[in-house]
């Protein structure tokens, strides 16, 4: 009896962190809709979808959460949702429903089409990203400081867990900024001596990115 009882209790100490960890990683998911959705709905299910982007930002989200955006559907402005996931139990931006990729077009309104700061453990899925200066005919004269997806930190800090996949970045007038160099070879959409802070960022606004890190 005795041993019948304590085989009871291990099995039960080795299946509660299991639970307990199931349940992180199922989160919540939250549905947008640009064309039928409403902030003021709960988000929580396909007939109550919250509609801007605004409202997303707007939100911190928990690890295994989830924000599905509408397929077919278009949003302007900067995809920012806040919060970081865990390892085993990222936040997931991803579409559903039929049609194209959910598109966040940051139509050089914004620096960062979609952007992380400081956070955690996101996985990025079958998104469509622009961030466009309209041509004006003149080769270079409109690229700017600007970016499709760009994940960032400060404090010299670690950052990890991010997936970018199934992710098209395209359309987006980026400039090239130099650390150093000489001024004089200033052209439009490329320039010297902008200093750590001003090269990084701007070098990599026109380079995709699909992996793990």
């Amino acid at each position: 009896m005795f041993h019948q009882l304590l085989t009871a209790a291990m099995i039960l100490t080795s299946v509660q962190p299991v639970t307990a960890t199931a349940a992180a990683a199922a989160g919540t998911t939250y549905y947008v809709d640009a064309a039928a959705g409403d902030d003021a709905a709960s988000g929580l299910d396909q007939a109550h979808p919250w509609k801007s982007l605004d409202k997303v930002n707007d939100t911190t989200f928990r690890p295994g959460d989830r924000i599905l955006l509408r397929a077919g559907q278009r949003w302007t402005g900067r995809l920012w949702p806040k919060g970081s996931g865990e390892s085993g139990a990222p936040i997931t931006v991803d579409s559903y429903g039929e049609g194209g990729k959910p598109r966040i077009d940051g139509a050089a309104q914004v620096g960062d089409a979609v952007r992380l700061f400081n956070q955690e453990f996101w996985t990025i899925r079958n998104l469509e990203v622009t961030n466009q200066v309209p041509p004006t005919g003149t080769p270079g004269e409109n690229l700017r400081d600007l970016r499709g997806i760009h994940v960032s930190g400060d404090n010299s800090q670690t950052l990890d867990g991010f997936v970018i996949d199934g992710v098209a970045v395209h359309d987006v007038t980026g400039q090239v900024n130099w650390i150093s160099g000489s001024t004089d070879g200033n052209a439009p959409g490329v320039r010297f001596k902008t200093g750590w802070d001003g090269c990084c960022a701007s070098s990599r606004s026109v380079t995709p990115w699909s992996g793990t890190t």
